[in-house]
């Protein structure tokens, strides 16, 4: 028998959402064949057959189920196996580790190390908490902690009403030392965002508002003003309108580019280019590149090869805040930020520095390619060293790039617009394209910004010194 399961794709990844299963119960599989699509904090992708078999049984095919990484949620029954039995031993299986076992059969916990004599009266001879087997399940789908919960039982025995109005008192998921800690200094639990299962709020989450605090205090207050005198409930109450529940990959965006803004002390820092001697290199390139890869060659592939010559000189750009810690990659590994109407993409070109100009131009279309038709995996998102963002397909000029944490910096670009210049004491009509550099200044100063931005305007102005 070959499990089913939501794989961990991405060192950061913790649950999956279920968008479809490809496959039907009974129908055969081959190894490496798509089943079943479902979308993480980063993107869609298609979960595939692990084995040549039948599948046996689906366990959870409910649309938008958010479950945890590892969780079965099939199988596949292998030659020679009967695929009936099989679903009925994994079913079997599911009952019980979803708590519809008898009294008897419950699952016993850890003995539980306790001081206080009031929580020591409601822990059994056998180390557990006394509880029903309706209250445990309901305890144990929502991540509550039994020792917080209120027995209304006999030796205060727990049962599923006091659970349910535990949750209901509590609403928000959050650690019981996270409430403590949260309690103990006066902080509003709701306006902390949680990073754990299924949003649970953490002790580091407290830790992490406490620290930001200071910085956003302004800006707290400022909204918090608005926000006593017109009244937030009011506000929505004027409008007609509904709210959308956010998909796991907007929840993700909202949280990446919250803990960049009020985490790192930025500047930015902006230059004009004169693509002329740029466009005159592509126009003599896009035929060979084309005939070589079969893609286009775009400006931006240009850009991209410029850049990751450019950091290998200046590494302070390739660099990362950790842990009151400057890291200095050893890889140039950029990210090419990819806006669809869903959320944004990140897909990245590793080893750059390395890379000829048709190879960078294969693999930034492929991977693009992979981001438009949900075959991007997150894996294929992560490690990037450096990031740029280019808008000007859509006829923006000038913008200031959010950096992608944890880099210390990325690079917008804007349109290039034919205008009007001095050149060489004469007017000219030259094709002028703006780049802005935003840098973390905890990593970067004002002077590398600015000579990183020196360097990248001398070297698109004169590509030629790329291939030198």
């Amino acid at each position: 028998m070959i499990e089913v399961i939501i794989p961990k794709a991405g060192i950061d990844m913790q649950e999956g959402t279920i968008v479809s299963w490809l496959k039907e119960e009974g129908e055969t599989v081959t190894t490496g064949e798509p089943i079943l699509e479902i979308v993480t904090d980063k993107v869609n992708m298609e979960v595939e057959a692990e084995g040549d078999g039948i599948l046996a049984v689906i366990t959870h095919d409910t649309e938008g189920e958010v479950l945890p990484v590892f969780t079965v949620i099939g199988a596949i029954a292998e030659k020679g196996e009967d695929p009936v039995e099989i679903k009925a031993n994994v079913l079997a299986k599911e009952n019980v580790s979803n708590g519809l076992e008898t009294e008897a059969q419950e699952v016993e916990v850890d003995k539980i190390a306790v001081t206080n004599e009031e929580l020591v009266s409601k822990i059994d001879e056998a180390g557990k908490v006394r509880a029903t087997p309706a209250a445990r399940k309901k305890a144990k789908e929502n991540e509550v902690d039994l020792l917080e919960v209120e027995g209304s039982g006999p030796n205060g025995r727990v049962h599923l009403a006091d659970v349910l109005n535990y949750l209901k008192v509590s609403s928000l998921k959050a650690t019981p030392l996270a409430m403590r800690i949260a309690k103990d200094l006066g902080i509003d639990i709701d306006n902390i965002i949680g990073t754990g299962f299924n949003g649970k709020i953490t002790k580091e989450d407290v830790e992490k508002y406490i620290d930001q605090t200071e910085k956003a205090s302004e800006i707290s207050n400022a909204i918090g003003t608005i926000v006593n005198i017109i009244g937030e409930k009011e506000i929505f109450n004027t409008v007609n309108g509904h709210f959308e529940a956010l998909s796991p990959m907007r929840s993700t965006v909202a949280r990446r580019m919250s803990e960049s803004y009020f985490s790192a002390p930025t500047f930015n820092m902006n230059i004009e280019v004169d693509m002329t001697e740029l466009k005159n290199l592509r126009e003599k390139l896009i035929d060979s590149v084309q005939e070589v890869t079969g893609y286009k060659l775009t400006y931006t592939d240009l850009i991209v090869m410029a850049v990751s010559r450019l950091l290998k000189t200046n590494p302070v750009l390739n660099s990362a805040w950790v842990e009151d810690k400057i890291f200095r990659y050893e890889e140039v590994n950029i990210a090419l930020a990819v806006g669809l109407e869903e959320g944004l993409y990140v897909p990245v070109i590793r080893d750059c520095d390395k890379k000829t100009l048709s190879q960078i131009v294969t693999e930034s279309k492929e991977l693009i390619n992979k981001v438009k038709t949900n075959k991007l995996k997150p894996s294929e998102q992560e490690g990037n060293t450096f990031t740029i963002s280019n808008v000007g397909m859509y006829g923006i000029t000038t913008f200031t790039p959010i950096i992608n944490m944890p880099n210390s910096a990325i690079l917008g670009v804007g349109a290039t617009v034919d205008r009007v210049v001095p050149v060489d004491g004469e007017i000219k009509i030259r094709p002028m394209m703006n780049l802005s550099l935003t840098s973390d200044h905890r990593v970067v100063d004002g002077a590398p910004a600015a000579k990183f931005l020196k360097e990248l305007k001398d070297l698109l102005e004169n590509p030629y010194k790329m291939f030198i």
